[in-house]
């Protein structure tokens, strides 16, 4: 909410101050606004590093409960560590303000993540490699960035980045330019702005297959909760842009210090503003070639999230069993009466003595092969 909608909702209690009260709730996000003033009023000093509890103010009241608080919390610490980046972190499961921020990234990391090389346009060795690819048909130049995988040093490393100007022809010379590059490359997946490019992303995968997947960002994706286990959706742009926050952070990430576009746009890339649910809007100008870094980096950690280590894939059985006809009660299966139970399997017959027999997916009656999705 803006500061001119708080202020018109708060002139309400105006007809009736004895009466009418009014109840703030919010995750800090870093913003020195009306909100953060109502807190510090309350806690009466701006060291916001305070114990969970009950702060009374002269005007307002504030309740602070951060998320360890819970009482399942548990393990959930160091999951929530290893998804969110650290301002993430302080934001979400903290419910700290921590420090005003200008950008998005921080700029040490940034100045970290520089490197002294230059781009490679036909390297000659095989790697694991993933291209993002940004268009904006009316005011930009097509971005196509082209990401690395370096086992030796654990980084993803920009190997190149290639822009071509707005024409009138600029789609379809962008398609075949696409194409060359993957010859050149051999990118395992190429991750393609939905946004300006439905059609070209129907070429593109009738030329190149499957490794072409186009995203809107503006679809959600299917993650699983660390504390409860249970399957949500997320909106993409957000789960993309914490993906590189958190990338640069562990300093794994590598691009050409000649690169002064790229270095610009991370350097300058902000959130504007904030939807009603709380969702972050960010810059829509000269970001291009950041966001084709950050499809290259998504890539990464959805098809190979072993490597990125950022989130996991779901894991289910590999093999499906059904039991014969048998007694069972409370406890588990009816087992011989006054005999000790011996659990052993043997690989060829799959029977364990005393426990019922189990035949392999497919070969009982009544079995039904069942797909699954990955989520992640």
């Amino acid at each position: 909410m803006s500061e001119g909608d708080i202020n018109a909702i708060t002139a309400i209690a105006i007809e009736d101050p004895g009466r009418i009260g009014i109840w703030a709730s919010s995750t800090p996000t870093g913003r020195r606004s009306k909100f953060y003033e109502w807190c510090i009023e309350a806690q009466g000093e701006a060291n916001l590093v305070v114990p969970p509890g009950k702060y009374q103010g002269t005007t307002w009241t504030e309740y602070y409960y951060p998320s360890y608080v819970i009482p399942t919390w548990g393990d959930a610490e160091a999951e929530f560590r290893a998804m969110y980046s650290d301002i993430a972190y302080t934001h979400e499961v903290l419910a700290d303000f921590g420090e005003e921020m200008v950008g998005v990234f921080n700029k040490q990391d940034v100045e970290d993540a520089c490197q002294d090389y230059y781009y490679d346009p036909d390297p000659g060795y095989p790697a694991i490699r993933t291209i993002g690819v940004d268009w904006d048909k009316y005011n930009a130049s097509t971005n196509i960035v082209i990401t690395e995988y370096s086992p030796q040093q654990g980084v993803y490393k920009v190997i190149n980045r290639v822009e071509i100007p707005r024409s009138e022809r600029t789609l379809s010379h962008a398609v075949n330019v696409i194409c060359k590059l993957d010859k050149a490359y051999n990118p395992s997946h190429i991750y393609v702005d939905r946004g300006y490019g439905e059609m070209q992303v129907e070429f593109l995968t009738e030329k190149l297959g499957k490794k072409v997947r186009g995203v809107a960002f503006s679809e959600k994706l299917e993650v699983v909760d660390p504390v409860t286990k249970l399957r949500d959706k997320k909106h993409l742009k957000p789960f993309m842009v914490n993906n590189a926050q958190i990338t640069l952070e562990r300093k794994r990430l590598h691009f050409s210090k000649y690169d002064d576009v790229l270095k610009h746009q991370l350097m300058e890339y902000r959130i504007v503003r904030r939807t009603q649910t709380g969702q972050p809007v960010f810059t829509s100008e000269n970001e291009h070639a950041l966001d084709a870094l950050m499809l290259s980096l998504l890539a990464f950690t959805v098809e190979h999230p072993e490597i990125a280590n950022i989130i996991k894939k779901t894991e289910y059985a590999k093999q499906m069993y059904y039991v014969y006809d048998m007694p069972f009660n409370r406890d588990g299966y009816e087992g011989r009466q006054g005999q000790e139970e011996e659990r052993i399997v043997t690989k060829k017959s799959r029977r364990y003595s005393g426990v019922p027999t189990w035949s392999p997916r497919g070969t009982g009656s009544g079995r039904r092969a069942v797909n699954r999705r990955r989520t992640f």
